[in-house]
Order: structure tokens, then sequence, then C-alpha cells
């Protein structure tokens, strides 16, 4: 069976809601980062050079831990060289908090344009008491095999994060990733990748 737009829509606010209920519960939540975020082939090229100490035995790892290694970086600068700079410079941008937390004036809600540090952003409203950030998540990826085989994958969702106060952060992130072709795996039992849903009988199937 097909799920159409309008059930995946209610199917995000539903997950949004819980997923932002179960927070509320927890009080101190804190905000981690996806495990297959580009960050961490980053840090840990980082560690391994030593220049900083990355607790990444098991993902994921906060947003607090990776700003407190981004500020080890930007103090040993000279150690970089010029790649590992620019990357430096990127990540710094992408997990610096747009607002401080002595901002005291609302921001205006800001559809698809840059924040302060120069990023695109989908959404963001908020002070330093409170800050919403909602960015579109998407992907295109085509692999071909033997046999004339070929596998496409296809996915879009949303990342949603911020804060309400000194003690209350919250996160969400979805993702809906399809795959179409002649070569899909339906069993992934020799892959690490995760299992998939079949949605209907067209060789599509959504995970």
């Amino acid at each position: 069976m097909r799920i159409n737009m309008s059930s995946k829509v209610k199917m995000l606010a539903v997950l949004i809601a819980a997923n932002l209920c179960v927070a509320g519960v927890l009080k101190a939540q804190t905000i981690w980062e996806d495990s297959r975020s580009l960050i961490y082939p980053y840090l840990t090229r980082m560690a391994d050079k030593g220049l900083i100490t990355l607790q990444d035995v098991v993902l994921p790892i906060t947003h607090t831990q990776i700003n407190e290694a981004l500020k080890t970086l930007s103090n040993k600068q000279a150690s970089l060289n010029k790649i590992e700079k620019e990357e430096l410079a990127f990540f710094i941008k992408e997990y610096t908090a747009p607002v401080a937390p002595e901002d005291t004036v609302m921001q205006k809600l800001s559809i698809l344009s840059k924040d302060k540090f120069g990023r695109w952003r989908g959404v963001t409203v908020g002070n330093g008491n409170f800050y919403m950030q909602l960015d579109p998540v998407a992907g295109l990826n085509r692999i071909s095999g033997s046999n004339n085989k070929s596998i496409t994958q296809y996915g879009n969702g949303a990342y949603i994060r911020g804060y309400l106060g000194k003690h209350f952060n919250f996160q969400f992130y979805y993702r809906d990733i399809t795959e179409s072709g002649t070569g899909i795996d339906y069993d992934k039992q020799k892959t690490d990748i995760q299992g998939v849903i079949k949605k209907d009988t067209n060789q599509e199937v959504s995970h």
C-alpha cells in the first residue's frame, strides 16, 4: 500500500508532537548530532592527528561536544592544512548558535534565507530565550551494478532543532528514502544499511 503525501504530512506532524512531548518530560534534553553527519569523519581525522580528544566510541555525540572540539581546533589552526581550515570554518558556521543567550529581541520569522554566518536556512525564529530552526533534508543517489541492474535512491525530510529557556532543548530528524530500479536488495542481510518497508509491488520501497 502506498502512502500519499497528505498521510506523510500527518505522520510527520504526529512524530514531531510526540518528540516534543518526550523532550518536555525529560526537561534537560540534550541535542545529539545524527551519526551520519559529515562532522564525524572530520573530527575523527583531527583526533587521529592528536589535535582534539574525541569520545566517539559510541555515536552520536552532542552539539556541546562538537562545539568544544571546534573551539579547540580554532586555537590550533597553525597545525591545520588549507583544506582542514576551510572545513573548520564551514563547521563553525554550521554548529554555532545563530542567536546569543543574551539576545532579547525576537527575530522575525525567516524563510529560506541566510543566517548571520552566511548559511542558508529553511526556517528560523527566536532569541536568547527561545529559538527554533528547520532545515530541509534532500538527497539523490544512483547505483549501477552488474547485469544491467541499477538502483535510484531519492529522499526528502526535515531537521528541526532549538531550545526554550536554559534547560529545555529539542530536536527532530525525519527522512523518507525511496528506492526504485531493478537491483533493489529487499532483505539487506549482507549490508549494514537499514532495512526497508515495502509500500507496493512495483519494485519501489521506502526506509
